[in-house]
């Protein structure tokens, strides 16, 4: 299996089925306990989230958590 590099415009759905598109992506060096890297998520349905309606997930390990929505689509 391929591995997909996450890029800025991937659709996702997270664990507990909400669905976003990736808006920013943080990748440190090496990751650490600290710095583990962040990646934004645009979620337009979950307005309660403040002014930019992102969810935050850790990069390190991000399929863990998040699924992409079109990886199965012919691109």
């Amino acid at each position: 299996m391929n591995e997909h590099e996450l890029k800025l415009g991937d659709e996702v759905v997270d664990l507990w089925g909400h669905q976003g598109v990736v808006v920013k992506i943080v990748k440190p060096d090496v990751p650490t306990i600290e710095d583990h890297g962040t990646i934004f998520v645009w979620q337009s349905d979950r307005i309660e989230y403040g002014a930019d309606n992102c969810e935050h997930y850790t990069f390190h390990n991000w399929q863990k958590v998040l699924r992409l929505v079109n990886e199965n689509k012919g691109e």
